[in-house]
């Protein structure tokens, strides 16, 4: 992955998602459909733009649904509200993306000081989902600081509220920081972690803004907070 761009792969410590520690200890692969057919392992995996997007739509066509049962939810008269900043969604004018990532396992004194798996952050779009393995890591700050450990649990998507979606809900739903940690056991260390998350993004010129009209939030534009945020990542 290259600078200014967001798909592709992204090698172990290549981003920080905490800037106060390390780079994160895992590498990833960033679909965004459309992007280059050469940033792709066609010659090793034939199948492997078709069944990215063949993913990439499924988790769209599921995004929208949850956006809908979250709008009925919060009593909003159209549940179709969320949509129309979404309108470009798998096209040119929006990132949503898929991203599969890799934790690598980590050997006896590898790791840098407070360096972990996955920094500290929240997200940047409305929502994300999240699919996980078995092998567990993942923890998610709670309301009075507290970190709670999402265990897996079989069968299931993690739902992620985004920075975007606590804007347009005046901070009704709240975009909750999450982390990977490394396992304390050392045979859990040993074993590597695997997920797919599906950044669901609102148009990158889409204005955002509490949708109850209060001034909770100033006005911006996704394209104009995730420069910000990649910027600080990269």
């Amino acid at each position: 992955m290259r600078k200014g761009e967001y798909h592709g792969f992204a090698a172990t410590e290549t981003e920080r998602l905490n800037p106060d520690r390390p780079q994160d200890f895992k590498e990833t692969m960033n679909y965004l459909p459309g992007c280059p057919i050469k940033d792709w392992p066609v010659t090793e995996v034939p199948q492997f733009v078709k069944d990215y997007q063949n993913f990439f739509d499924t988790c769209s066509h599921l995004g929208h649904r949850v956006l809908q049962s979250i709008a009925a939810g919060l009593g909003l008269q159209d549940i179709k509200s969320f949509q129309k900043f979404h309108q470009f969604l798998g096209q040119p004018g929006n990132l949503t993306a898929l991203r599969t990532l890799h934790y690598p396992p980590v050997k006896v004194n590898e790791l840098k000081e407070g360096q972990l798996r996955l920094g500290e952050h929240s997200d940047y779009g409305s929502i994300t989902l999240l699919f996980q393995d078995d092998v567990g890591g993942l923890e998610v700050e709670g309301i009075n600081g507290e970190w709670i450990p999402a265990t897996p649990i079989p069968g299931t998507i993690i739902v992620n509220v985004g920075d975007m979606l606590m804007r347009m809900t005046a901070g009704k739903l709240k975009s909750n920081r999450h982390k990977v940690v490394v396992p304390e056991e050392e045979v859990r260390r040993k074993v590597p972690r695997f997920s797919a998350a599906f950044f669901m993004m609102t148009d990158q010129e889409a204005v955002i803004s509490p949708l109850d009209g209060s001034t909770s939030y100033a006005p911006l534009t996704m394209g104009e907070y995730i420069n910000k945020k990649f910027a600080e990542t990269y």
